[in-house]
């Protein structure tokens, strides 16, 4: 589902989506995202996904 960067804490991100927000976090070690980006998540959990 596709989603907005709010903010960034490390590896983690807090993304708006349609259905609310979601606790992301990436798949792999680097992380080349910044607010407002706009990204692909999949839903991992209660309010948690991937991105």
């Amino acid at each position: 589902m596709p989603g907005t960067i709010v903010a960034a804490f490390g590896r983690h991100y807090e993304i708006n989506t349609a259905q609310g927000r979601l606790r992301c976090s990436t798949r792999g070690k680097k992380s080349i995202y910044a607010c407002g980006d706009e990204v692909d998540v999949a839903p991992g959990g209660h309010e948690q996904g991937v991105i």
